[in-house]
């Protein structure tokens, strides 16, 4: 079942850092929001409902579409604007298939190694991973889940495995969106979080490479939900069930 996402959610003002430019500020916020899928593929993005939110003229959120058409993140079409990329499912699926067989491993190897610290470091992401999920926030726990895997990297002795499943992560970075639009996938997620974590503190490498094993496919089950949807949105004559839930879009 897909979720709905709340507009109110992204109609608070912008925080304005002092040492970025607008155009950088806005770039940024944008390029987050394509890639953890507050704003879906194929949806269009009102230039002046951006300029509004962040308290600015056109010009810095016309500058950060450009950037963002660079990136291929959005297409720009004259007298239509920008609209979300539908980016490449079968890469997509691919590269966390890959990143499924590289990290079951990478966790084995890095468990010997973890410490106290390390620990402590989990621990603590597991609880603003929790509170995430008891709220039904969803927004951050893409970034917290690339935290606690980085944290069990950084005791990886293989740099080779390490810097593959680092550069599988950037290029699948929009398989993200699967913690905002799918019912039930953080709470099993988070599950899975923790009996990895408690894997590594009993030494159980066994179970340790099941529960890792477990938590890859069901990452990449929902990467394939999410790809299938997105085609659904390019079905001639279906209409787009998924645009229209951001704010950016009213």
């Amino acid at each position: 079942m897909i979720r709905e996402m709340d507009p109110g959610r992204m109609t608070q003002p912008i925080a304005i850092t002092a040492y970025l430019t607008k155009t950088e500020i806005i770039l940024d916020v944008l390029r987050q929001r394509v890639m953890s899928g507050v704003y879906v593929p194929g949806q269009r993005l009102v230039l002046r409902t951006i300029a509004n939110e962040f308290s600015c003229s056109d010009i810095p959120v016309r500058e950060a579409m450009r950037s963002l058409a660079a990136e291929q993140l959005v297409t720009i079409a004259p007298h239509e604007g920008a609209r979300v990329t539908h980016f490449d499912s079968r890469e997509l699926v691919e590269q966390t298939q890959a990143r499924s067989l590289l990290e079951p491993e990478a966790n084995v190897l890095a468990a010997p190694h973890m410490s106290e610290e390390d620990f402590a470091a989990l621990d603590s992401l597991l609880a603003q991973m929790t509170a995430i999920v008891d709220e039904g926030a969803e927004g951050d726990y893409g970034r917290l889940n690339r935290e606690f895997h980085r944290v069990i990297l950084g005791r990886c002795p293989n740099r080779t495995i390490v810097q593959l499943i680092e550069d599988l992560w950037g290029k699948a970075e929009r398989g993200r969106a699967v913690h905002r639009v799918f019912d039930g996938h953080l709470g099993k997620s988070l599950s899975q979080h923790k009996e990895i974590v408690r894997a590594m503190k009993a030494g159980d490498l066994v179970g340790l490479r099941r529960v890792s094993e477990r938590h890859c496919a069901h990452g990449l089950e929902a990467v394939r939900r999410l790809c299938e949807e997105d085609k659904k949105t390019l079905t001639p004559g279906r209409p787009n069930g998924r645009q229209g839930r951001s704010a950016a879009n009213s």
